[in-house]
């Protein structure tokens, strides 16, 4: 069913009734809503690089970085896996660098454990897991059935 857009004082094309205020609030939640299912869906592969620590760094881990999500880093290269909990933000860019977007940061211990050598960049995957399990994190299916 489609809903009919009709023009509103000061906001044209709202659907009917509904304020800048609701429309931007929506829009914000869905883009969360999106976001967090991307987060949680399946393992990422990228690069991580090494940083002073102590513990990992993702762009995800904000202030006061004692709610950061565990993750599942798996070296492309080794074939081994460690489980860390992010507990510092990182803006993770470094410009002029072969790969300035990295995923994660990983102090020199995380590095060791995954067999690699210290101080470069890494090819990783990086899958969100539970903390008590260590098994990843799956959304339910919400969506609706298709209409056939």
């Amino acid at each position: 069913m489609t809903q009919r857009l009709r023009r509103t004082a000061g906001h044209p094309w709202l659907p009917g009734g509904m304020s800048l205020l609701r429309a931007s609030l929506a829009g914000a939640a869905a883009v969360l809503l999106l976001s967090a299912s991307v987060k949680a869906a399946d393992p990422v592969q990228g690069w991580a690089s090494t940083w002073g620590g102590p513990g990992a760094a993702t762009r995800d881990c904000i202030f006061p970085w004692t709610d950061c999500a565990p993750r599942r880093v798996t070296s492309l290269d080794t074939g081994i896996s460690i489980i860390v909990t992010p507990h510092m933000y990182c803006a993770c860019v470094v410009l002029g660098s072969p790969h300035p977007l990295r995923l994660i940061d990983l102090d020199p211990a995380q590095v060791a454990a995954l067999g690699l050598p210290p101080n470069s960049m890494y090819q990783v995957e990086v899958t969100l897991v539970d903390g008590s399990t260590g098994l990843p994190v799956t959304l339910p299916n919400t969506a609706w059935a298709p209409h056939g």
